[in-house]
């Protein structure tokens, strides 16, 4: 995408993740909420972690970890999911919508979360995010 193409949002977008990737050290990455024992109910994130897991009920379900990472990959590609519809059985957004059009990736979610499946969204912001 020529940097041109981008919407408002997106070069908002890319300029906060240039300037928080000069001021962010690179972290290890921990998997305690997903394998470790102690478990935090009143933490949202480990909750959303914990939900997700539960929700899995065999080794064959599929899960879209959407905008996964540090967000940027959500300035290009997060609004248009190329998958095929209904292919999978949960879908986890963590601190991701307030960085997308959220019509469009709702939208996208459902179409391909298959019928009867689990949608877990944690929003870091509570104000003005509506579908």
């Amino acid at each position: 995408m020529e940097k041109s193409e981008y919407s408002e949002r997106q070069k908002r977008g890319k300029e906060f993740y240039e300037e928080y990737s000069k001021r962010q050290p690179i972290q290890e990455v921990s998997f305690d909420p997903i394998l470790g024992k102690e478990r935090r109910n009143w933490n949202l994130y480990w909750f959303v972690y914990e939900f997700a897991l539960t929700s899995f009920k065999n080794k064959n379900q599929k899960l879209l970890d959407f905008g996964c990472g540090s967000g940027i990959a959500s300035i290009q590609v997060a609004e248009n999911l190329n998958y095929p519809n209904d292919f999978f059985d949960i879908v986890v957004g963590i601190d991701i919508l307030h960085h997308v059009e959220i019509k469009l990736v709702i939208n996208q979610c459902f179409r391909v979360l298959k019928y009867g499946g689990v949608a877990i969204f944690k929003e870091i912001f509570d104000q003005g995010l509506q579908a």
